[in-house]
């Protein structure tokens, strides 16, 4: 818009607004509609409301408090009576209740579907992190305690070698490999001798570096919570009693 037509809106009255706009050539008046527009909406309405009070901040809770909630929780749990015919303290499975409070298991009849792509086909058979793991894919205390088994516990701690130093199994040969082991687990379960069989798989089962942000090699990027229950989860097979009392799962790849 040139000068003269910047003068003439300048000048002009409210009443005279409309016909002097009317009177640019096209181009110029396209621009002052536009710059009414936005000048409009730049503009409070006198009636609308005052903006509402942002909101108090709530303060996260810290590392200890949630893992003692994870305790507390698991411990809820192991104080519930045993079903009727359960075999998991004959077997010695209140040993292992206090390393479940930080270590997820995970489902090996989900593990099945996820080998065989009915369950998270985006990932095409590589296993997610912990940080990934859907609440469908986890074991509770509460079911592993259904089992009736008489063979011993239906919790299994998976004994293989990295394939590489960001995943474990970034082309999924590893848990290709224990398809078979992981449908007798799903018949051992079907057959009524458990609800659900758990597998320690540290990588789905502890908080891992490099997915819950991005990998850093000069800094982890878990939280304090994840790194504290990572250090509160279970350690090497034989260091703790409770957990010689789980059957190891050797990866055919190890």
């Amino acid at each position: 818009m040139g000068a003269g037509a910047s003068s003439q809106v300048a000048s002009a009255s409210e009443a005279d607004l409309t016909a002097v706009i009317a009177a640019l050539p096209a181009d110029a008046k396209a621009k002052v509609a536009a710059a009414l527009r936005a000048e409009e909406a730049a503009e409070p309405s006198p009636t609308e409301p005052p903006a509402a009070a942002a909101e108090p901040s709530v303060e996260e809770p810290s590392a200890e408090e949630l893992l003692r909630a994870d305790a507390e929780a698991a411990a809820a749990e192991a104080a519930k009576p045993l079903p009727e015919h359960s075999g998991w303290e004959k077997y010695g499975g209140r040993e292992l209740e206090p390393l479940l409070a930080h270590t997820t298991l995970v489902d090996a009849g989900w593990l099945l579907k996820f080998a065989e792509g009915e369950a998270m086909p985006e990932r095409e058979g590589v296993v997610p992190p912990w940080q990934l793991l859907p609440p469908e894919a986890k074991v509770t205390l509460t079911e592993l305690r259904q089992s009736k088994s008489g063979y011993g516990l239906p919790v299994a701690v998976l004994s293989y070698g990295w394939a590489a130093k960001g995943h474990p199994d970034p082309t999924g040969a590893q848990l290709r490999s224990l398809v078979p082991a992981l449908r007798s687990m799903v018949k051992f379960c079907s057959d009524g001798n458990a609800l659900k069989w758990g597998i320690v798989w540290d990588f789905m089962s502890l908080p891992q570096r490099g997915y819950t942000t991005v990998y850093n090699s000069k800094h982890d990027d878990r939280t304090p919570y994840q790194l504290a229950r990572f250090g509160g989860g279970f350690p090497h097979r034989g260091s703790y009693p409770g957990l010689a009392l789980a059957p190891l799962l050797a990866s055919a790849l190890s």
